[in-house]
């Protein structure tokens, strides 16, 4: 899955789809074209639900996300390439050089990481958030993500609310951020 030298370089705790259960895609995943590797964008989403979960509850709730995806949106699989949890934990989705189902456009060109909580309604943990940033300086080292990558709200490319008022406040001061929106492109 990941290279193991790479990855034990950076702070992060890893669930595995096997770990959480995942039920396989539908069919087998369409990888990121090879125009797009490393991808140029990430792309940062909110749950908008579940505020707070770790361990198995938070198992569920991803299980819950892949078969919403799945059953009602169509879905080959969970839209996200990653999820992160409350407490930090590193959910695979799609995971690395798979295109996702998360920001229509930019799905074959990103990597989708969403944060498990609505932040409209409160502010994101300092866990998620650093493993969200350590999670892309990974997929950096691991020449997945772009070394000049933009980084975007998913709002700024679809008209929705997502990442939530309290993440996207914070991702403005991103390194990386791209003030890119979707009345521009």
């Amino acid at each position: 899955l990941l290279n193991q030298t790479i990855v034990d370089s950076h702070d992060l705790h890893f669930i595995s789809r096997c770990e959480w259960r995942a039920l396989p895609p539908k069919i087998d995943p369409e990888r990121i074209p090879a125009e797009y590797q490393p991808v140029p964008m990430v792309v940062i989403h909110h749950s908008a639900l579940n505020n707070s979960c770790s361990g198995l509850v938070c198992d569920e709730v991803v299980r819950f996300y892949q078969r919403l995806h799945m059953d009602t949106n169509g879905w080959n699989d969970i839209g996200y390439n990653f999820l992160i949890s409350p407490n930090g934990d590193v959910y695979e989705g799609r995971g690395w050089n798979v295109v996702g189902a998360h920001a229509f456009g930019y799905n074959s060109k990103s990597v989708g990481i969403c944060l498990i909580g609505n932040f409209e309604e409160i502010r994101p943990t300092e866990e998620a958030l650093r493993s969200a940033q350590e999670l892309i300086s990974l997929g950096t080292d691991m020449n997945m993500i772009a070394e000049d990558y933009e980084l975007i709200g998913h709002r700024q490319v679809r008209d929705t609310l997502c990442p939530g008022e309290n993440l996207f406040s914070v991702i403005k001061n991103w390194q990386h951020w791209s003030n890119i929106s979707y009345t521009n492109i």
